[in-house]
């Protein structure tokens, strides 16, 4: 598990593979992720967007951008975690996922929240 706080918001980040899910002769790695976002702010905050830079074994890097965490943008009040799983698929055994998240503050204005690189392997 890797941990990131940025604006008194922490992100929790452990991964782990999916042999269930992977088809190495195939060249399909699979992790399952599971993300923890704990609001220890004094005010609420949503999150509106999501980054994530994948790399694999072999160097080349997908950049995802999209709205939300799957398929929401959760308000977390003071006090407040908010947890989902979601997957990646790589083509090599080992690779990193990292990224940040942005949200607004209480006042609508935005912050960005790192997400700590996960290393992902077998």
């Amino acid at each position: 598990m890797k941990t990131e706080g940025d604006h008194n918001v922490v992100v929790e980040a452990t991964p782990r593979f999916a042999p269930e899910h992977s088809d190495p002769k195939q060249g399909r790695w699979i992790f399952i992720y599971r993300i923890r976002i704990e609001n220890q702010s004094d005010g609420p905050v949503r999150v509106l967007v999501r980054h994530w830079e994948i790399v694999d074994a072999d160097g080349d890097k997908n950049i995802i951008d999209d709205e939300g965490v799957v398929g929401c943008q959760p308000r977390l009040d003071p006090g407040d975690t908010f947890e989902y799983e979601s997957f990646c698929a790589l083509p090599t055994e080992w690779g990193t996922m990292e990224g940040y998240y942005m949200a607004e503050d209480r006042y609508g204005q935005p912050i960005q929240v790192q997400i700590p690189r996960m290393h992902l392997h077998p």
